[in-house]
């Protein structure tokens, strides 16, 4: 995964978003189990399975999803996509971005923008393949 640089004015920006998307934790479908490390960084596909379901009903699946590409997850299941599929989603968003001349030497406002814009169960679903 393409490492970003934080500039102070992102940092400054993202200050004032934090709150907001934190709190998005709180109404996760996953806050009710007791072990959500187990669920979610299980290996087996059955189980694995199981868990990308109950993200797909998720009510705050975006906000997961977002937050994982926002802070380069590296492990586990976040928006009902594995660290592979968000590894190569995180890779065509930049690719995106570059299309739209965005800079992505430093994490800005213009490139949270476009995550935003990618982040959303219809152009998961269509680069995926798959329904979120």
């Amino acid at each position: 995964m393409t490492m970003i640089k934080v500039s102070e004015e992102y940092i400054a920006y993202q200050k004032l978003l934090v709150a907001n998307i934190y709190n998005w934790k709180d109404k996760a479908a996953c806050i009710s189990l007791s072990s959500t490390q187990d669920f979610f960084d299980n290996k087996d596909s059955n189980l694995h399975n199981l868990s990308k379901r109950y993200c797909q009903k998720c009510p705050v699946w975006r906000e997961c999803l977002y937050t994982s590409m926002v802070n380069q997850e590296l492990y586990g299941l976040w928006g009902a996509l594995t660290p592979k599929q968000r590894k190569t989603y995180f890779n065509y968003i930049l690719k995106e971005a570059t299309n739209k001349n965005i800079s992505f030497k430093y994490w800005s406002k213009e490139l949270n923008e476009v995550f935003v814009e990618y982040c959303t169960p219809e152009k998961v679903s269509e680069y995926f393949n798959f329904s979120v």
